[in-house]
């Protein structure tokens, strides 16, 4: 990676240092579990709608692993049979043969889950052209060197099964083909990371259907199954395999997937829900049954999101989504390199608020598409568009939205006491601080904005940090304020805008940056950055290649002229967006402390 060839050894060093002291208390901390309660409707084939039989599971023995913190359970992956022996005639030879004065040929290559090793469903290769390759992107417990796969013909017939050994160089006669007319070789990309399948029974709503809809109304049903490496489950304390079971004979299958996104879903590389029968602990992210799959297709490194949340967490930021990074395939296609996240939402493990009497907002620029529990103000100048999470059963929207507009006109009052008690200063400073360093220039405070109402003493609180695909110097737009680490400023938007002018709230800020280690936490960002890169270069590889296309760095870029071409240069842009940022927010900081006549 570029960081080793280019860094100082003792810049790695200190780097190396100040992460493991920053992270250690995260990396060793566990999630309590106790019970998972999920109530959300689901659309059924007749068009009706029903609610989810309300499900309650509680932990066995209280604690619940996530990062570090459990104690992994190393499960052995399922029998196969013996795969049969390879055809007498090799695979090249025969689709080498004549065929209607053509070849046989070959136009799929199926990996056989029947006899495959730690594969779970039949996957299929990915033929490029261009590359003259059959690529099989590989889960993670399959074993490269024992992978047996059929071949399906021009004329439909099926060939094999072929057994070969993918893990080295050697190209076999079962390693090469003919498609149509041009000879093809099999190669297989494979990572380490935990690679989630689902396989969708389309006897009920076809893949195609549920990607159809644009507003995410249709699910898809089937059953997936999580498999990890046994190196990764001892490192972090979680099972090797996780799998969604059938529990409610009302329900098809075990597992149900759609669409999710606005803007995201427009892009080549689609986001998804998927929401189980049975509560797991999914990759020690804690008991929960609905998870979030982000396809970060805007970001070149695809560890932007990844980023954000972390730091989040590393902020202390109120419910901030446990996150992971996966290798993800959809009915047998390899869908790329996606982070799967917990689903915010009002439910132990998630959101932990009264669910009657506490209220879930998030700023939504959608607000439109939700009906009663969507609203805007426009009084200050500000387009403030709202979205109510919780509660939303009929008739509660009203004292929501009443208890939201009390806030904002304290928050526009300009009398700081009557500010103050309305919005808990320390997590609103938490968050503007992330979003701050983040550079999340386009949704900060304007989309994917998460706040929630006390009502014990009557206060909003910032919570749940989401969509940070554009941060960290990725934004597009040609204004340098969204993208350059040195000038980017948000302070002037949204609810920061109001905030600043308070001195209690500034002072806040400057006391979690100097006095509460938000200082030594962003200085440890670009080496978890170069971490990131390290652990997440061989599944970027994998989803290059099969989605075909990424949005880069735009051609703004405060670090040169050229659009980033390969994983190295984003990894090197977002690696210097985050250490230059650093100036910034020590400039910024001081700035702020002189004009409140702050002292540490």
């Amino acid at each position: 990676m570029f960081l080793n060839k280019r860094m100082p050894c003792v810049v790695r060093m200190f780097s190396l240092l100040l992460l493991i002291t920053v992270l250690l208390p995260y990396l060793v901390s566990c999630n309590t579990g106790t019970v998972d309660l999920t109530t959300e409707d689901t659309t059924t084939l007749d068009g009706s709608t029903t609610a989810d039989t309300t499900e309650e599971t509680t932990t066995f023995g209280g604690e619940v692993g996530t990062l570090g913190g459990g104690t992994p359970v190393l499960q052995p992956d399922p029998e196969k049979p013996e795969a049969p022996e390879n055809p007498e005639i090799t695979l090249y030879d025969l689709t080498n043969s004549a065929y209607n004065g053509g070849k046989v040929g070959c136009t799929k290559i199926t990996v056989l889950s029947e006899y495959t090793v730690g594969l779970d469903f039949d996957i299929y290769a990915d033929k490029k052209q261009g590359d003259k390759v059959f690529y099989l992107y590989l889960p993670c417990r399959v074993d490269a060197s024992q992978v047996t796969f059929s071949a399906t013909h021009r004329d439909g017939s099926v060939s094999g099964p072929y057994t070969v050994d993918l893990s080295d160089d050697v190209v076999t006669g079962n390693e090469r083909l003919v498609a149509t007319t041009s000879t093809y070789t099999i190669k297989a990309m494979q990572s380490n990371l935990p690679t989630v399948m689902v396989q969708v029974d389309e006897q009920y709503v076809s893949v195609s259907e549920m990607q159809g809809d644009s507003e995410h109304k249709t699910f898809a049903y089937g059953d997936m199954v999580t498999t990890v490496t046994d190196e990764m489950a001892l490192a972090n304390g979680w099972a090797t395999r996780y799998e969604s079971e059938d529990t409610d004979p009302d329900k098809y299958c075990s597992l149900d997937i759609r669409g999710r996104g606005n803007t995201t879903w427009q892009m080549p590389k689609k986001p998804y829900q998927i929401r189980s029968e049975n509560t797991m602990d999914l990759l020690g992210m804690g008991l929960g049954t609905t998870y979030a799959l982000m396809a970060n297709w805007r970001d070149a490194t695809g560890a932007r999101t990844q980023l954000a949340l972390d730091l989040g967490k590393m902020l202390d930021i109120d419910y901030t989504c446990e996150q992971r990074q996966v290798d993800f395939f959809l009915n047998g296609t390899y869908m790329g390199m996606y982070v799967i996240t917990e689903k915010i939402e009002v439910a132990p493990n998630r959101v932990e608020i009264d669910q009657t009497e506490d209220i879930l907002f998030e700023v939504d620029q959608y607000y439109q598409d939700h009906g009663e529990f969507g609203f805007s103000l426009f009084e200050y100048n500000e387009e403030y568009h709202f979205r109510i999470h919780s509660p939303t059963e009929p008739g509660t929207a009203g004292v929501s939205k009443m208890v939201l507009y009390e806030a904002i006109v304290a928050l526009h009052s300009g009398d700081e006491e009557e500010f103050i008690k309305y919005f808990d200063l320390e997590s609103w400073a938490r968050m503007f601080l992330l979003h701050l360093y983040a550079m999340n220039g386009i949704d900060s405070y304007a989309g994917s904005f998460f706040f929630y109402y006390n009502h014990e003493d009557g206060k909003l609180y910032a919570c749940s940090p989401w969509d940070f695909d554009y941060s960290f110097g990725g934004s597009h737009r040609s204004d340098r304020k969204y993208w350059d680490p040195y000038i980017c400023d948000r302070t002037d938007v949204g609810f920061c805008k109001p905030m600043m002018e308070y001195s209690a709230f500034v002072a806040e800020l400057l006391d979690i940056y100097y006095l509460e280690g938000g200082k030594e936490t962003l200085e440890s960002m670009p080496a978890l950055v170069q971490k990131y890169a390290e652990e997440n270069l061989l599944s970027f590889a994998m989803s290059d290649k099969a989605i075909g296309a990424h949005y880069y760095a735009s051609t703004q870029s405060f670090f040169g002229s050229g659009v980033a071409l390969d994983y190295d240069k984003a990894i090197e842009h977002l690696y210097t967006t985050c250490v230059n940022r650093l100036e910034w927010i020590e400039t910024k900081m001081q700035e702020w402390g002189a004009e409140i006549g702050y002292t540490q």
